[in-house]
C-alpha cells in the first residue's frame, strides 16, 4: 500500500495570494510549475487562477516537458500591449523566473543575452531579492535543446559592463551601440596560403583571421560593429557543434544585424539549419562568402562583404543569403550544382 502525501500548499495560502495580485492590480499569469509541482496545491492551481484572471489570461508552460517558447513569449507580449501587470510563477523565482525576465529583455528590448542576464541580477538586488539567471540556461530556452554545460563562454562583446548603463538605456529607448555584427566561419574568402621552408620550401592553405575587419577600415565603415570568430574551417569541415556555436553567438549579440561569413560549398546548409533553429530571432541574419580570397586581387570578397552589409539595413528579420548580387531568403534559396551560383527557388502555380 502506499501513502500519498499530503498537498503542501493549501486553498486559503492560494486564495491570499490571488487577492494580493489582483488587489495589486495583477491581470495575467504565466506558471511555469512542473506537473509534479502542481501536485503540490490541494486545488488545481490553473483553475484558481483561470477563475480569477480569466482562461485567456492564464498561461501555463511547463519547463520540464515539451518546450513552448512561442506560448511563453506570447503570454508576456500580450500583457505588455494590453499595458497590464503580469505575474511569472516558478517554485522559487530564482531561476525559471529569473531566466524568463532575462529572456523577455532580450527579445523586447534587444539586448545581449549577457547584458539582459546582468540586468536582471542587479534591479534583483535594489528590490532585495533574489534572481539568478545564467547565460547559458536562457540560451538553452531560445533553442529548446542542447544542454548548458556544452555551450561556449559568452564573447567578449557580450560580457556585460556595467548594469546600470544598461537600466539607462532601457529607460531612455537609446540604441544599442553596436548595430552589426560580422562572424566568421571560414571559407574561402579568408583562405590564405602559407609557405614552409624549414627542410625544404612547400606550401599549404588555411584560414586566417578575418578579412572583414581591413574591408571595414578602409572603407571607413561608421557604423557601429563588432567581430566575432565561431570558426576557422573549410566548408566540408563545419560540424553540428559549430553550427550550434553559431547559433549561441546570434543570441548572445545585442546587434540587431548580423553578417555572417562562410564557406559557399556548404553555406545555405548553414544558414537553412540557422533559421529551421532560430524562427523567432527577430534579427536580420545575412550569409554571404567569397569564390576567392581576399588576399588575391581578382576576389569578389570586398564586394560581397558590401553587399550584405548594405543588405542588412534594408531586410525584415529573418536568414537570408547574399551572394552574385542576390539576396535570397534561406528557406527559399537552393545553389545550382553546375554554375554554383544560389538561386531562389521558383514555386508551381
Amino acid at each position: 500500500m502506499s501513502v500519498v502525501p499530503a498537498p503542501d500548499v493549501d486553498a486559503s495560502t492560494v486564495t491570499t495570494w490571488i487577492d494580493f495580485m489582483h488587489t495589486n492590480g495583477v491581470r495575467h499569469v504565466l506558471c511555469l510549475l512542473t506537473k509534479e509541482e502542481l501536485g503540490f496545491y490541494s486545488t488545481p492551481l490553473l483553475d484558481r487562477y483561470a477563475t480569477k484572471f480569466g482562461a485567456a489570461n492564464v498561461t501555463h508552460v511547463d519547463v520540464a516537458r515539451s518546450w513552448q517558447l512561442s506560448t511563453l513569449l506570447q503570454s508576456l507580449t500580450r500583457a505588455v500591449a494590453l499595458h497590464e501587470k503580469i505575474v511569472v510563477h516558478c517554485s522559487t523565482g530564482q531561476s525559471r523566473t529569473a531566466n524568463v525576465l532575462a529572456l523577455w529583455l532580450h527579445r523586447h528590448n534587444a539586448l545581449g543575452i549577457a547584458e539582459a542576464v546582468n540586468e536582471v541580477t542587479e534591479y534583483a538586488l535594489e528590490a532585495r531579492t533574489t534572481r539568478k539567471p545564467r547565460v547559458a540556461d536562457v540560451v538553452q530556452m531560445l533553442m529548446g535543446e542542447q544542454p548548458s554545460a556544452s555551450l561556449p563562454p559568452p564573447p567578449t562583446s557580450a560580457r556585460p559592463l556595467s548594469s546600470r548603463v544598461l537600466s539607462g538605456r532601457l529607460a531612455t529607448g537609446a540604441p544599442d551601440t553596436v548595430d552589426i555584427c560580422f562572424i566568421q566561419m571560414g571559407g574561402a574568402i579568408d583562405r590564405r596560403t602559407v609557405v614552409s621552408q624549414r627542410f625544404s620550401e612547400h606550401t599549404r592553405n588555411e584560414i586566417g583571421d578575418s578579412c572583414v575587419r581591413e574591408h571595414l577600415a578602409a572603407s571607413a565603415f561608421a557604423v557601429g560593429h563588432e567581430f566575432v570568430s565561431v570558426c576557422k574551417r573549410e566548408g566540408a569541415d563545419v560540424t553540428l557543434d559549430d553550427r550550434k556555436k553559431l547559433l549561441t553567438a546570434l543570441f548572445q549579440t545585442s546587434a540587431p544585424r548580423i553578417v555572417v561569413t562562410h564557406s559557399l560549398e556548404t553555406l545555405l546548409e548553414t544558414a537553412q539549419f540557422v533559421a529551421l533553429k532560430l524562427p523567432t530571432l527577430g534579427k536580420v541574419v545575412v550569409f554571404t562568402g567569397a569564390r576567392l580570397p581576399a588576399i588575391e586581387n581578382s576576389s569578389d570578397a570586398a564586394f560581397h562583404v558590401g553587399f550584405a552589409a548594405g543588405a542588412c539595413g534594408q531586410l525584415r528579420p529573418g536568414v537570408y543569403v547574399a551572394a552574385h548580387g542576390r539576396v535570397i531568403p534561406a528557406t527559399a534559396c537552393l545553389r545550382n550544382e553546375r554554375s554554383g551560383l544560389f538561386e531562389e527557388l521558383k514555386h508551381s502555380t
